[in-house]
This record gives C-alpha cells, structure tokens and sequence, in this order.
C-alpha cells in the first residue's frame, strides 16, 4: 500500500507542481508552554500587566529539568511514599501465604491503614476525613457488652 501511494503520489500532476510562494503561507506554530520556558529560564514577562501576573502565577505549577518544561507533582516531599511503604508492609505480612489473593485483601488493607490512627496526629485518616471514627463490621455484628 505505501508502494502504491508513493507511486500514485510521484505520478500525480499537482502534486508534482512546484509551489507559488504568493499561495503558499507558512504557519507560525503557536507553543502554549514558551511563555512558561522563558519565564522560568530567563524570568522574560509579558507586557501586558494581567497576562504577567496570570504567567506569574500559573507558573508556580511548572518546573523545568534539563531544559523540559514539566508539570510539578503533588508527592508532599515523599508522603505518597510512605503511604505506600505502610501499605506494602500490611500486604507482605498477610499474602506470605498466598500472595496470589492480593486483590481480595487489598480493601481489607487500605481499611486497616485508613483506621489505624497516626502517629504525626494521633487521629485516624478516616477520622480526619469523615469527622467521626469508624464503625467496624464486627462491631455492628456483636455489639460490644
């Protein structure tokens, strides 16, 4: 097939004829993320006053690494981390057995680490969340004597 347009293509008239450069025009690319590259490698601001402050301030969420403009994480300085260390360890200590059951017990684990109350607060996650602490089933079940 790319042998036929190719062929097709050195065959046809009008695609073979050389262009006026009166009907052709060339398009300037437009790129959203320049103003935010010069801003934040040369501190360059728009002249107009708004725009200025609107580039200050959405600028504040870009970053630039090795000469790339990126967006910055919400990564709280390694607390999604350690979130997730705390939830590796619940895992490991109850698939040691059967680590092929990780989809059943990964509720059961994000439910004991949301109740479990942290140290940083002395509160639950789900606490913080929900403003009352959680019911758990068993104690709907068999209500405490």
């Amino acid at each position: 097939m790319t042998a036929q347009a190719n062929t097709l293509q050195h065959t046809c008239p009008r695609c073979q004829a050389v262009m006026d450069e009166t009907e052709s025009s060339i398009l300037e690319m437009v790129d959203w993320r320049r103003p935010f590259i010069d801003f934040l490698t040369h501190g360059t601001l728009p002249d107009d006053k708004q725009a200025a402050a609107k580039l200050k301030r959405k600028s504040a969420r870009f970053e630039i690494r090795e000469g790339e403009l990126f967006r910055r994480t919400l990564n709280g300085n390694g607390q999604a981390e350690a979130s997730n260390k705390n939830l590796i360890r619940i895992l490991s200590r109850t698939l040691e057995e059967k680590p092929s059951t990780w989809v059943e017990q990964l509720p059961l684990a994000l439910w004991a680490y949301r109740t479990s109350a942290k140290r940083s607060t002395g509160q639950t996650l789900f606490s913080l969340v929900y403003a009352m602490e959680a019911v758990l089933p068993i104690d709907i079940a068999v209500p405490a004597a």
